[in-house]
């Protein structure tokens, strides 16, 4: 009988750990007489457990950004352990609950420090390694219209609004509203939503057009369209 692998043949095929390993055989008889010996395995010197990120200098991110940082371990005595967190200026850490290689991180929409680290445990040690993350503000959101309003049109004549937005984080969102002044009506009627940034109309009352843009974190922009449009 082999010890600590076990088995009743006359070979073992050993599978070492990370340590020095005694392995022992005991013969037994019929008659129950048993004799041993034993062989101590010594294990080869390991470098020792390291890690390193790429990339690893500070990484500037604008919003929605991604980047993918890659952990290379060496050293290891049998199947690493990874996990990732994020540490906050003041030392908080969060975990990710990510346990691969690899990191995908992709901006918020807000500025923001902190440091991406990697932890990396194998049966003797731990070590970690990290790399700073800037994300930056998006830029203010702005809109306004191409071209300024028609002041009149004939009746059911067709006009197109444009706006022109920049800044804000994301896809932008337009939201078209009317006023026309008829009877029976008199507040802002929702007439078109959606990416589209132009808008098409005609009527035979007076009225008025507006736009709200929204971008992806929230932040919205109301772009009234000069004064009323008469119509004759």
């Amino acid at each position: 009988n082999w010890t600590p692998f076990g088995g009743n043949s006359l070979s073992a095929n050993i599978l070492l750990a990370c340590d020095p390993t005694e392995v022992r055989l005991t013969v037994t008889d019929a008659g129950g007489r048993s004799n041993s010996i034993s062989h101590q395995i010594g294990i080869s010197a390991n470098p020792g457990l390291s890690v390193s990120l790429s990339p690893v200098t500070a990484q500037t991110l604008s919003p929605l950004q991604s980047r993918i940082v890659t952990a290379t371990v060496s050293g290891h005595c049998g199947s690493p352990q990874i996990s990732w967190v994020k540490v906050l200026l003041d030392g908080t850490e969060l975990d990710l609950g990510v346990t691969g290689s690899t990191y995908t991180h992709t901006a918020s929409c807000t500025a923001e420090a902190f440091h991406l680290k990697v932890l990396v445990s194998d049966q003797h040690s731990s070590v970690s390694a990290q790399v700073t993350i800037n994300e930056t503000a998006p830029a203010a959101l702005s809109a306004s219209w191409q071209s300024p309003p028609p002041a009149s049109l004939a009746a059911g004549q067709s006009h197109t609004w444009q706006v022109n937005a920049s800044g804000g984080c994301g896809n932008l969102n337009y939201t078209f509203e009317r006023l026309v002044f008829a009877p029976g009506t008199g507040i802002w009627e929702s007439v078109q939503s959606g990416s589209s940034a132009s808008y098409s109309t005609s009527s035979t009352h007076n009225f008025k057009v507006r736009c709200t843009v929204t971008d992806q974190n929230g932040n919205s922009l109301l772009v009234v369209a000069g004064g009323t449009v008469q119509v004759s």
